[in-house]
């Protein structure tokens, strides 16, 4: 994803923020470190016991937007749908949140890139109620 990114000149600052055991995580950050000079790209290391919403809490501390979009390490978006994301928010302060479409897709099993096996439609309901109660 973070090289998909680099590619794409993606002008969005970027947080990493990994629980991944010891190796991993050695080879995460170097990878970090050879995209930082086309990236926005900072890195957190967390303990892999930190509960989820901690960490995305604290990654998310240090963001210099009003916007923020979340990925796991197997999810990627495209930049131009998060600008459009954000112009969209930006244009209409009554919502919270914005989504366009999604897709699941596999490729080669065992592999990280490679031909695509199958892809499928990942539908996103929109959450809507006139209470924030409503809304949860």
């Amino acid at each position: 994803m973070l090289r998909y990114y680099a590619g794409q000149r993606a002008q969005f600052p970027i947080v990493v923020a990994d629980s991944s055991p010891s190796g991993a995580a050695d080879a995460n950050r170097r990878v970090v470190e050879v995209l930082q000079p086309a990236l926005a790209i900072r890195y957190e290391q967390y303990a892999p016991e930190v509960h989820v919403a901690q960490k995305i809490a604290s990654a998310l501390e240090g963001v210099p937007s009003p916007y923020a979009a979340l990925g796991a390490d197997d999810d990627f978006s495209i930049p131009a749908s998060l600008e459009r994301g954000a112009a969209f928010l930006a244009s209409h302060p009554d919502y919270a949140m914005a989504h366009g479409e999604a897709a699941l897709f596999q490729v080669i099993p065992a592999a990280a890139y490679g031909r695509c096996l199958w892809v499928a439609r990942y539908p996103q309901r929109a959450v809507e109620g006139s209470t924030g109660a409503a809304r949860l």
